[in-house]
């Protein structure tokens, strides 16, 4: 059998689409394959050149894998990639490309062996896509789960640390205290006489007041500080690298704002004053023992005065 018959009967049987195109692209042959992949008559092929069935997007690519083959720069190459059928639409395909020589060498033509890869390609299509579902729905699920772990440790109304959250953040600063051997001070203020807010003007007055003090409060400390509330209208600071002298400092000017401030509620004018106690951490001693020294430190302060900043030392 001579060797273009033999070619033929490769291509004719092959099982994979083949088409072969002369040194300018233009088709010289191809398989039934091939035709029922592209949609085209033998007839119809042979009028067709490469860049008849490569995606205009395509095109730089292909001509240039072209033209290092017919140059000889290049034995074959591999790849992915679309084609156009007759009726415009496209499919994905898994191509080989090799030259066929002439006996000096030169190449003759190209021979292309061509598999629908389209199932594949929608398959990883929908992979990918599903796992960006999901990796979105985990993203999603972080920023919820870190969301609804901020709203556990937060006051809803004063939008400052709840109970929880302050305790938190009294342990951490407890730690640091005892590692660095560094002062911390712990404060309870509570309002005086918060009930008669309540009664004469109303519960919203009264929350209003509350996210008020909050507010001064926030004004006052530093950032490195932490203010909770710790129930009611009672407040707890933390003050880490802060001794009583610059406590009580601190205390006091918190105390002597509220103090001053006129709260003005839907045309009222109301008043308040605080109370505060509070304690300088033993590093070597009970973080606890320091919340009930502030503690006492301010039930002595509202059963005297009010009004004032006293020290649980």
């Amino acid at each position: 059998m001579k060797t273009k018959d033999f070619l033929s009967a490769i291509i004719k049987n092959s099982i994979v689409g083949i088409g072969v195109v002369d040194s300018n692209g233009k088709y010289t042959l191809v398989n039934s394959i091939w035709k029922t992949m592209f949609g085209y008559t033998t007839e119809e092929a042979y009028q067709l050149n490469l860049n008849n069935v490569t995606p205009f997007e395509d095109f730089e690519r292909s001509q240039f894998n072209f033209e290092k083959l017919i140059k000889g720069e290049i034995k074959n190459f591999h790849l992915e990639r679309e084609y156009i059928r007759k009726d415009g639409s496209t499919f994905w395909a898994a191509v080989s490309v090799s030259p066929i020589y002439e006996e000096d060498g030169s190449v003759e033509s190209v021979i292309a062996f061509i598999v629908n890869i389209d199932e594949q390609k929608m398959a990883e299509h929908k992979l990918k896509k599903s796992y960006e579902q999901l990796k979105n729905y985990s993203n999603e699920i972080t920023r919820n789960n870190k969301e609804l772990e901020i709203l556990a440790r937060i006051d809803p109304l004063t939008e400052i640390y709840n109970r929880r959250g302050i305790k938190n953040e009294i342990e951490k600063e407890a730690y640091r205290a005892h590692r660095n051997k560094t002062p911390l001070l712990v404060a309870f203020g509570d309002l005086d006489n918060f009930k008669n807010i309540n009664d004469e003007f109303g519960h919203d007055a009264g929350d209003f007041v509350l996210k008020e003090i909050a507010k001064i409060m926030l004004r006052v400390i530093r950032e490195t500080d932490a203010i909770g509330r710790w129930g009611g209208e009672e407040f707890i600071l933390v003050l880490p690298e802060t001794n009583c002298i610059i406590g009580r400092h601190i205390l006091e000017r918190i105390r002597r704002i509220i103090d001053e401030t006129i709260f003005e509620f839907k045309g009222s004018k109301m008043r308040m004053t605080i109370t505060f106690g509070f304690c300088e951490y033993d590093t070597e001693g009970d973080v606890e023992n320091c919340i009930k020294k502030a503690d006492i430190a301010l039930y002595k302060g509202k059963k005297s005065t009010k009004n004032c900043v006293v020290s649980g030392e």
